[in-house]
């Protein structure tokens, strides 16, 4: 340092006029200490504001911007939160926590290649660093790179061999590679560890549902309550009053219905079996389903679920609640029991009738309609492009109708362009908007094709006969082998023998719906 540079600091050091913070690494210390005091208590906005408060005393702290990076990320702000880990890292580049800490942050912004890097640069500073690997096997698995995925989960384990959440994860890679067995023993250990543990018990009873174990299965699908992607509140609010096989001549009971529209329709198929408890019951639902099952169900009251379900009191008005997945678990757990009917919704038969006669139009071709896609993001590998279905849709004396919901034109209009083959649309069917049109539409088919979606569960649930192609690994009540379902007993399964090759699976379905073409041509010519 020269005399100018002394000379300048000295100025400064006395220059009383503009006081700044002076460094003061115990002060520093003890600000740090409580802003990490306040953030595990789950006070995130102070314990950010201590958190800077440490920085100004000691601005040199790589700690100390990880962790209130850390704080800004759970506060959702991953931009400030990316850019305090990226300091930390500046002022020590072998911090491996901070570099694994970005590499979360990134993922958390979809940045998935640069999240890799930074759990790789983690590894690389500290080769046992088990989070790390775990965090790198959770990228991996987003990038449906599995065996990669697994391997860095058994690193994980491997270093840090007590800790529950690597063998959930190791679990849900080898249940997406279809080793449903050794899933359940990567679940169960994770349970051993960790008793509480809600989502490895929730994991557990989907695979265990998906091989067909519902007595297990069903028992430890009411852990899903414990999970935060379910309505929890209303659930807990009202658990006193869970019914529990008790009986019900004359009881009040609410079910309510829950997740999606394909549960909501498959939960009912055991409604009618219900029923005959002789309880009176009130079945909430989805509300474009109430009238598709007030007209399905008369002996019961339905109605839509209320907007506000904390607000909504049960305590006098019913005996006891239940919701519909519980119901159906209770009921179903063992297969054997199961009454299976040949479908349990009814459509309007006048509904019905003008939509068969709109799209035949005196034609005496087979009517078939067709769903291709999904929008699921937890099951990507169900859907189709309508291009694919091209041998099907060259079946001859066959009409084939569009039952996809959504917005079908750009696919619909290349597939003219490209092939010269035109399916129905019929614009004045809202397949989500109004479900008991569109369960009327679907009614008028003599066959429906698809992939699982609501289509699926409305055709199986009206009874119509029905193919259905599935992935490789389905949604648990499809389950894995079988080629029907006890559910819909008027469908058959095609399933995919590779994930994604669609091929093999779709000349089996042509050549099936071809067989039923024939067989319908000729049952009207022995009608002449």
């Amino acid at each position: 340092m020269n005399k100018v540079d002394r000379k300048r600091k000295k100025k400064r050091s006395n220059n009383t006029s503009k006081p700044n913070v002076a460094f003061n690494p115990v002060e520093a210390t003890k600000a740090l200490q409580h802003a990490i005091s306040l953030h595990k208590a789950g006070k995130i906005v102070k314990a950010i504001q201590s958190y800077k408060k440490a920085l100004k005393l000691n601005p040199t702290n790589a700690k100390n911007y990880s962790y209130l990076g850390l704080a800004l990320q759970e506060k959702g702000q991953l931009l400030e939160a990316t850019n305090n880990f990226q300091k930390a890292i500046a002022i020590k580049p072998d911090y491996a926590q901070a570099h694994s800490n970005l590499g979360i942050v990134l993922q958390n912004q979809g940045l998935l290649k640069e999240a890799i890097i930074s759990y790789k640069n983690s590894i690389t500073h500290k080769p046992d660093y088990a989070g790390a690997y775990n965090n790198l096997g959770n990228a991996l698995k987003l990038q449906e790179k599995t065996e990669e995925a697994i391997i860095n989960y058994q690193k994980a384990i491997l270093y840090e061999p007590d800790y529950a959440e690597y063998y959930n994860n190791l679990g849900d890679a080898l249940k997406d590679l279809g080793k449903i067995e050794e899933a359940i023993a990567k679940y169960l250990k994770a349970i051993s560890l960790k008793t509480d543990y809600a989502e490895a018990y929730y994991n557990l009873s989907l695979a265990q549902l998906l091989k067909g174990d519902f007595h297990n299965g069903f028992a430890n699908y009411n852990w899903r309550w414990k999970n935060e992607q379910y309505n929890t509140e209303r659930y807990l609010l009202h658990a006193k009053k869970l019914w529990q096989g008790e009986p019900l001549e004359d009881r009040r009971i609410l079910v309510w219905s829950e997740q999606g529209l394909g549960e909501n329709i498959i939960f009912s198929s055991i409604i009618h079996n219900f029923i005959k408890s002789g309880a009176k019951v009130v079945l909430e639902c989805n509300a474009r389903l109430v009238k598709i099952f007030e007209r399905s169900f008369p002996a019961i009251t339905i109605r839509p679920h209320p907007k506000q379900f904390k607000t909504f009191e049960y305590n006098s008005e019913f005996d006891f609640i239940i919701p519909l997945g519980n119901l159906f678990g209770l009921l179903c757990s063992d297969i054997s029991n199961l009454q299976s009917q040949p479908y349990h919704l009814i459509a309007s038969n006048s509904k019905k009738e003008i939509y068969r006669n709109r799209y035949l139009k005196h034609s005496n071709n087979m009517l078939v309609g067709i769903a291709w896609h999904s929008n699921s993001s937890n099951y990507k590998h169900k859907s189709m492009a309508l291009s694919e279905l091209r041998p099907l849709l060259e079946t001859p004396g066959v009409t084939f109708v569009d039952l996809q919901y959504g917005d079908t034109f750009k696919e619909r209009s290349k597939l003219i362009s490209d092939t010269g083959i035109s399916i129905i649309h019929d614009e004045a069917v809202d397949q989500m908007g109004d479900l008991d049109d569109f369960g009327a539409q679907v009614a008028a088919m003599d066959l429906v094709v698809t992939i699982s979606n609501t289509t699926a569960h409305m055709a199986g649930a009206l009874g119509v006969p029905t193919i259905l192609m599935l992935s490789k690994l389905p949604i648990w009540y499809w389950m894995l082998e079988s080629d029907y379902s006890p559910w819909y007993p008027s469908m058959t399964i095609f399933r995919l023998k590779k994930q994604g090759e669609w091929g093999e699976v779709i000349k089996n379905v042509t050549q099936a719906v071809r067989d039923r073409s024939a067989d319908h041509n000729q049952l009207l010519t022995n009608e002449h």
